[in-house]
């Protein structure tokens, strides 16, 4: 996988394993029809979380430049991930507005990233954060109209983006068409940062090989 340390916060090999579950959850899904049960000996503390899938031409992938968005969904409410892990990998796998469900056909081409999100902190101003550090969640008002949006601490970098180009795809994205400066003096802004990490198919396989005892494998499921 890639990003283990991100940021320079070490993650626990425990929540390195977090896309495994998130992987065997939709294979689950697919598979046999219901969700996937959270293992006991996985980490089950509070945080909020994205999970991200992305999916790469046949292949390909190896580079994550070649990978594309698949899905994103995640919450800013800190509960267990003993619940909102099974929720948020099924989801964003399947749910996401705007894009189908994700088929089992697909499945050798899907990276799956869980980001736990930490260190919230309110700005005063909207461009008081870094590039690749911070992620940025945006709230503001226009007639009578609120609008909301978030983008991951790794989306700006992957996009080349600076600050006041990533506020203005933002802003696209919560839904508002008008100009960033309009809507600029009134937004509440809040940046966070995660601790994330992206696992393949092919390596969910080989944890799966490996940890039988972990995830119930019924068979007939490889």
């Amino acid at each position: 996988g890639i990003n283990a340390e991100y940021m320079g916060m070490e993650i626990s090999p425990a929540v390195q394993n977090l896309p495994y579950f998130a992987f065997h959850n939709v294979v689950t899904c697919l598979k046999e029809k219901k969700m996937a049960e959270y293992p006991s000996n996985f980490p089950d503390i509070e945080s909020p979380l994205f999970v991200t899938w992305k999916i790469a031409p046949p292949g390909k992938g190896d580079d994550p430049e070649d990978r594309d968005l698949r899905g994103c969904i995640g919450t800013f409410s800190k509960q267990s991930l003993k619940n909102n892990l099974p929720l948020y990998s099924y989801i964003s796998a399947f749910e996401d507005s705007r894009f189908s469900p994700i088929t089992l056909k697909e499945l050798p081409q899907l990276y799956c990233t869980v980001s736990l999100l930490q260190n919230f902190e309110s700005i005063k101003d909207p461009l008081d954060w870094e590039v690749g550090t911070h992620g940025i969640e945006i709230h503001f008002s226009h007639k009578g109209m609120s609008y909301s949006g978030t983008f991951l601490p790794e989306v700006a970098q992957e996009q080349g983006w600076d600050q006041v180009t990533t506020l203005k795809y933002l802003i696209r994205k919560a839904g508002y068409m008008g100009s960033f400066d309009s809507v600029k003096a009134g937004m509440q802004t809040e940046r966070y940062q995660s601790s994330l990490h992206t696992v393949g198919y092919k390596e969910y396989l080989e944890f799966v090989e490996k940890n039988k005892d972990i995830f119930k494998v019924s068979a007939g499921t490889e």
